[in-house]
C-alpha cells in the first residue's frame, strides 16, 4: 500500500512539473528583433512607471518604431514595459484595415495599430498577442505612445 502511495505521489510531481513548465511558456516572449526600415522610422515613447519587487518605483519608456509605410502597410517593432520589468516585444508588418489602423496577424496574435496625429494606440482585446510575446505582468493591450519628433 505504501508503495502504491509512493508512486501515485511521485506521478503527481512530475505531472504537477509538467504543467509548470508549459504555463511558464505560455507566458514567456522573447525580445522582437528590431526590422530593417528602408529609411529612418517613426519613433513613438511614453513614459511609464513600473515597481520593483522592494516597491521602489522606477521610470522607464515604452518605444515604438514605425516605418516602411505604404499605401497598404507599414512595419513597426513595439518594446513595452509591466509590472517588475516584465516586456512586451513584437515586430513585423502590419496591414492597413481602415485609414488610420493597422493589424498584424501572426498565428492567433491579432494585434491592432491605430495612429492619430501623434498618437499610436494599441490593441489586444483578446490578449492573443499577450501569451506568445510578453512576460506575465505585461501587455500590450491598451497602451498609448506619443510620436517623439515632428
Amino acid at each position: 500500500m505504501i508503495r502504491i502511495f509512493r508512486a501515485v505521489h511521485c506521478v503527481q510531481k512530475i505531472v504537477a512539473g509538467i504543467i509548470l513548465a508549459l504555463l511558464a511558456n505560455q507566458s514567456y516572449g522573447d525580445e522582437a528583433v528590431v526590422p530593417k526600415f528602408e529609411s529612418a522610422p517613426e519613433v513613438f515613447a511614453s513614459p511609464t512607471s513600473v515597481i520593483d519587487r522592494d516597491g521602489e518605483k522606477h521610470w522607464l519608456i515604452d518605444q515604438a518604431l514605425i516605418g516602411n509605410k505604404t499605401p497598404n502597410s507599414l512595419t513597426f517593432w513595439l518594446y513595452l514595459y509591466g509590472a517588475n520589468f516584465h516586456i512586451c516585444s513584437i515586430s513585423g508588418e502590419a496591414k492597413q484595415t481602415a485609414p488610420s489602423e493597422f493589424e498584424f496577424r501572426k498565428g492567433d496574435c491579432r494585434l491592432k495599430l491605430t495612429l492619430n496625429g501623434r498618437r499610436l494606440s494599441i490593441e489586444d482585446n483578446d490578449n492573443s498577442c499577450k501569451k506568445h510575446n510578453c512576460g506575465y505582468r505585461a501587455s500590450f493591450n491598451g497602451a498609448t505612445l506619443f510620436r517623439a519628433s515632428e
